[in-house]
């Protein structure tokens, strides 16, 4: 069975197990559809899955094909990815397709198409990709991705193989770092954090250290700061979107960890047990259910954001609220 696509795939055993059984009996379908939390690997499977399909030298064979050389992050002639653009996926996209199926495979085996965030396809959109669903040429598979399952076509779910990826354990994300040279507690934190998101953890582990640190400076000086500061603070989160995603993530974990520690002070309950100190003196003065009121607001926050919300009022009410539940406890009169 060829495993070698599916190397740097982090969990997920059970749809990579499928995958390649489906490939070694030829019974690959025509459609799948891949749901998912976002960077929880879908797209990695995905290609990975792709570049299988189009390999013409074996399975486990010492030979080398054009799918097995490809660099990384290089297109195979023959594998298409469609990306939303702006907010959607738009009905001029799915035509391009259209366009282009007709056509037999350039390089490979078959023809595959990508498409990821397949619950942002306009209406227009979507019909046109069911009729391809309904009769595809036999050298093509579709494979699409969707954070959001009830968002997509009945329609469209029903002409497609459902692989639902599930968090993976925080020990199989650890084992990982730590076979890609990753410290053991450094792995075990990241491992802990990532929410069972591998690319959440990859991200963290190349980078996630430095972006925690400045998140924690962030609170520290929204905790200090006059009016006026507030909106520095507000201009130095408001990034792009996938970046402000982490960035409240991230938020939530500190917040987290603030909550425990002013409800247990147990260092052993925290996330971030190397920043002992730093939580703790943000938590000096705060109220708990202040605290708890932060956390509320950060999850729905994070709906918001990914609703396509206004991200610099929405930074402008985490703040304020992080300023005041932060700020001295009042005293009872």
């Amino acid at each position: 069975m060829n495993t070698k696509y599916f190397a740097d795939i982090i969990g997920h055993d059970q749809i990579r197990q499928a995958l390649q059984r489906a490939f070694a009996h030829g019974r690959v379908a025509h459609a799948y559809l891949f749901s998912g939390a976002e960077a929880i690997g879908k797209y990695k499977t995905a290609l990975a899955f792709a570049r299988m399909l189009q390999c013409t030298c074996g399975a486990e064979s010492g030979v080398r094909c054009l799918a097995c050389d490809l660099p990384a992050g290089q297109a195979h002639p023959d594998i298409t990815t469609v990306l939303p653009q702006g907010a959607t996926i738009r009905l001029e996209q799915i035509r391009e397709i259209q366009k282009d199926l007709p056509y037999q495979p350039r390089a490979g085996k078959q023809k595959i198409y990508i498409l990821d965030g397949v619950e942002r396809l306009t209406e227009q959109a979507a019909n046109s990709l069911l009729k391809m669903l309904e009769e595809p040429p036999a050298y093509v598979v579709f494979i699409l991705l969707t954070v959001n399952t009830y968002s997509v076509l009945p329609t469209i779910l029903s002409r497609c193989q459902h692989l639902s990826f599930q968090a993976v354990p925080a020990e199989d994300i650890a084992a990982y770092l730590r076979e890609h040279g990753c410290q053991e507690e450094q792995a075990a934190i990241v491992a802990a954090v990532s929410g069972g998101i591998p690319g959440r953890a990859l991200l963290w582990a190349e980078g996630g250290y430095q972006l925690r640190d400045q998140v924690i400076h962030c609170l520290e000086d929204l905790k200090h700061a006059s009016p006026g500061k507030v909106w520095d603070t507000v201009a130095l989160l408001n990034q792009e979107r996938e970046q402000i995603l982490i960035t409240l993530e991230l938020i939530a974990h500190v917040v987290r960890d603030c909550l425990v520690w002013k409800a247990t002070g147990n260092r052993e309950l925290l996330l971030y047990k190397d920043c002992t100190a730093r939580i703790a003196a943000l938590t000096e003065k705060a109220a708990l259910d202040g605290l708890l009121a932060m956390y509320k607001e950060l999850t729905a926050a994070r709906q918001m954001f990914l609703g396509n919300a206004n991200s610099r009022l929405l930074w402008e009410k985490i703040c304020l609220r992080i300023q005041d539940a932060l700020a001295e406890q009042k005293e009872s009169c």
